[in-house]
């Protein structure tokens, strides 16, 4: 899984759109990253099934804004 994403984020492809779509797919299908929230303080993505947003937990623990 973590290849896969590594491979999305070679610098020879310019389509970011695709890209960030492909990421958004492979990190939703991680089961820390769902809308249950953060499972481990090291899981820092979340992935908002409802809106389709994904945000980034800057501290690990949520106390800080989601970016």
């Amino acid at each position: 899984m973590w290849a896969e994403l590594l491979k999305l984020l070679q610098p020879f492809d310019d389509d970011i759109e695709t890209k960030v779509r492909n990421i958004v797919t492979i990190i939703a299908s991680i089961p820390a990253c769902s809308d249950l929230g953060l499972v481990r303080q090291s899981d820092r993505f979340i992935y908002d099934q409802t809106m389709g947003n994904l945000f980034f937990d800057i501290d690990g623990i949520g106390k800080a804004a989601q970016v």
